[in-house]
């Protein structure tokens, strides 16, 4: 790379102007500022502009226009080449901005900084996300430009997988019509067919990577305390892969690791394998193990790692081709919040859970989502761990309701100064959301309606357990609760496999068993539609939506994580399935980076 080609990139960049503003409500000395760094920007005079700008972060820093000040102050910066401080006031408004025009714009002068740096590969991502979020006409065409500009000056740097997830079908066929043919002649055919998958453009590609044979590599704890977990789930995994075998003639070779229950093992093992070939990978089982190894692999991007178990939040940031089968916990609760506005109408909640932090996350996604769909929160109560009488709690939520006023523990006044009984007065709020333990649950449901208050009881899959299921009809008959492991006794899948696990192991289906059946079951759905190599693989997966399993639909949202959450109800001792929820919500894509040449 030339430095002459890095001034030309840089240029063009830092005299893009970032795009209409409006700073109505700004104090006038403010917009005065800012107008005049913009004029200073625009006569080059980059030196005086950068402290102005500046100063607007410093001194105006609680002002909701503050990434755009950052935006312009990393501008200057681009334009006086002082490239690390620019990519910090890039970086630094890209996490404060939620407009989307900004963040492109942002992506696409950070972008330039870095190649300006030596940071190729960052840059490259930055271009890429710039151009797929782009909505004005020069920044697309800039940003399009600069992804040309890096492949044909380095012949290294590959195109990235991650931010190409998100790309609408217009957007791959535009892609792969300019790049296409570059990325064959660099060894990267496997990138362009996924590219190219229902698009025009023909592509003269290589033969493929693994047209009868792929190789499978999961990772499960096949000795130590989860051994028994690891082979429920390895047995759906073996079924799977032999039915494959036996429908389609191709083979699927699986390579099999035993990560011993032990994230340091299961890190160690990846690392250890890591620069074996194999085409995709299930498991590990539990979510710290899936963080282990996801942080080892984060170098194959092109290779997908489904996770059949694992339910904590955010594993699918891990990496760009980490896929979360199990709707993870947190959308789990922001979907309970959805079904409890759009569907039972509730206005008011309260929340009351443990203090652990799986939980507390759990409560918080669900207070969040109940308020952005406009209910209220009325309060958020934590009890410990350990607690077995909730009397305390369940008579400060009735206090609240009610409008009471405590002089004493356990006494109450109401609005005239009577003393009350806080067991019997009944307490009214539209829904409680309750996600715990069974253990505790077992104990906390019967208490609520013993203090007589009154509301959907709305929790986590924990309800499902037999402990709940056989309380009273009383206190369970305004029970809704969100479940990814219940099987899907409705579809054909489970049948089919109970079918075959009865003749192999003569017993009932697990529900570990069923995950790992699906998991290999989604990778053969999309294998048969023609995939040829691993990138191809992970593109298709990105875009799965209504896959029948054993254990309810897969749909993966922009984060790759299942969205797809059965709700239940507890009628006659059962749950009871009433649905899927609907609007569960998905974050964005976050690209994949690294800062090396």
């Amino acid at each position: 790379m030339t430095l002459r080609s890095i001034l030309l990139l840089v240029a063009v960049a830092s005299a893009l102007p970032v795009g209409a503003v409006d700073l109505v409500g700004e104090p006038a000395n403010v917009r005065a500022l800012f107008a005049r760094g913009e004029r200073l920007l625009e006569t080059n005079q980059v030196d005086e502009a950068r402290l102005v700008f500046d100063s607007l972060v410093t001194f105006h820093a609680d002002s909701p226009n503050r990434d755009l000040w950052l935006t312009n102050r990393g501008r200057a910066e681009l334009r006086a080449t002082r490239f690390s401080e620019a990519i910090a006031s890039f970086s630094l408004a890209l996490s404060t901005t939620s407009s989307s025009r900004l963040r492109s714009e942002l992506h696409f002068h950070r972008g330039n900084a870095r190649y300006a740096m030596g940071y190729a590969r960052a840059a490259m991502s930055d271009f890429v996300v710039s151009w797929r979020d782009s909505r004005r006409r020069e920044l697309t065409e800039l940003a399009l430009d600069a992804v040309v500009a890096v492949l044909d000056s380095l012949p290294r740097v590959a195109l990235p997988i991650g931010p190409l997830l998100g790309l609408s079908q217009q957007q791959r066929c535009t892609l792969v019509e300019v790049v296409g043919d570059r990325l064959v002649q660099r060894g990267q055919g496997d990138i362009a067919m996924g590219l190219a998958v229902g698009c025009s453009k023909p592509l003269s590609l290589p033969l493929s990577r693994f047209p009868d044979s792929v190789r499978l590599a999961v990772f499960l704890p096949f000795s130590g305390p989860l051994a028994d977990f690891g082979d429920q789930l390895w047995r759906g995994v073996l079924l799977a892969v032999e039915l494959y075998e036996a429908e389609t003639g191709r083979s699927l070779d699986v390579a099999l690791f035993d990560t011993q229950a032990d994230p340091v093992t299961a890190a160690r093992i990846a690392k250890e394998i890591s620069d074996r070939d194999f085409d995709a990978a299930i498991g590990p089982l539990t979510s710290d193990a899936a963080i282990a190894v996801a942080g080892v692999l984060t170098d194959r991007p092109e290779t997908p790692f489904l996770l059949p178990a694992a339910s904590e939040g955010g594993l699918t940031a891990l990496g760009p081709s980490v896929f979360q089968l199990v709707p993870n916990l947190e959308l789990q609760a922001a979907a309970m919040a959805t079904h409890a506005v759009s569907v039972l109408g509730c206005d008011s909640a309260v929340v009351l859970t443990a203090t652990e932090p799986l939980l507390i996350r759990q409560a918080e996604a669900f207070a969040a989502r109940f308020r952005s769909l406009g209910g209220t929160v009325v309060m958020q109560r934590y009890y410990r761990s350990r607690d077995r009488d909730f009397g305390p709690y369940l008579q400060d939520i009735k206090a609240t309701l009610n409008g009471w006023v405590s002089v004493d523990d356990g006494v109450y006044l109401n609005a005239v100064g009577d003393t009350l009984d806080a067991q019997t007065i009944p307490a009214t709020v539209d829904c409680l959301y309750l996600p715990g333990a069974g253990a505790q649950l077992r104990l906390l449901l019967p208490q609520i309606e013993f203090y007589n208050i009154s509301g959907w009881r709305l929790g986590n899959d924990a309800f499902g357990d037999d402990a709940i299921l056989n309380l009273a009809d009383n206190v369970t008959s305004r029970v809704i609760f969100p479940s990814a492991l219940s099987a899907n006794e409705v579809g054909g899948a489970y049948g089919r496999l109970a079918t075959m696990y009865g003749i192999r192991y003569d017993g009932p289906v697990s529900r570990l068993t069923g995950l790992g059946y699906d998991a290999v079951s989604l990778l053969a759905a999309v294998l048969n539609e023609g995939v040829d190599n691993s990138a191809e693989l992970v593109i298709r997966l990105n875009s799965v939506a209504g896959f029948e399993g054993t254990h309810g639909t897969i749909s993966f949202n922009a984060m790759r994580e299942n969205r797809e959450i059965p709700l239940y109800k507890i009628a006659n001792k059962q749950q009871e399935r009433i649905g899927l929820s609907g609007l569960t919500p998905s974050r964005e894509t976050p690209p994949s980076v690294s800062e090396e040449n």
